[in-house]
């Protein structure tokens, strides 16, 4: 499905164009900006898949990262990043898209995984980990948590006032349970700026 750098950037978001421009008071255009300088450093060299790879490393892994630190220091939980070494990660990104989607799952992984601790252990059927954030945002805490934060500056300098009123009157995008879920997860992030 990737064409072009414009589709590169929205697979990469956590809003599409019409859920940004229909909640947030926001310039889609400024928002893609530092995005599509980043990537005609990559034009010449580059698939679009693996620019796609390369635009997740840059934009979202530091990120990722210390939420996950963050999340396991507050429980006093030692966690760890077991692939994120820098010989991992340059060994990753030197691969072509093509070795990664030629195939099913986490090819490289399970290569090394299966030399270091067999292929039975390496090839097993995948457990996942599924976070139950529609479940969560749901509970009545949460839901007047996030109520109580539409009062806050930044987030009426950041939802449209419709969006804020639908919340409030528990219509429009309260009811769309996926996009209420981002929604209340993106009010309670900025409630705590």
């Amino acid at each position: 499905a990737i064409k072009n750098d414009q589709s590169i950037i929205e697979n990469a978001m956590f809003y599409n164009v019409s859920e940004l421009e229909s909640l947030f008071k926001v310039n889609v255009k400024n928002a893609f900006l530092s995005r599509q300088e980043y990537l005609e450093t990559l034009k010449e060299t580059h698939t679009y898949q693996d620019r796609l790879r390369k635009l997740e490393f840059a934009f979202h892994l530091e990120n990722l990262l210390e939420r996950y630190d963050l999340a396991t220091m507050k429980y006093g939980i030692e966690g760890r990043v077991p692939f994120l070494s820098t010989n991992f990660a340059i060994k990753y990104l030197g691969k072509s898209h093509e070795y990664f989607f030629n195939s099913t799952g986490k090819k490289l992984l399970k290569e090394i995984c299966g030399e270091l601790l067999g292929s039975n252990f390496a090839y097993r059927k995948k457990i996942g980990y599924r976070v139950p954030l529609n479940e969560f945002i749901h509970t009545r805490e949460v839901d007047d948590l996030v109520v109580g934060m539409l009062q806050k500056d930044i987030i009426k300098e950041t939802l449209k006032s419709e969006t804020i009123q639908q919340i409030n009157d528990r219509t429009g995008v309260y009811c769309d349970t996926n996009l209420y879920s981002k929604v209340a997860w993106t009010i309670l992030n900025l409630g705590h700026l």
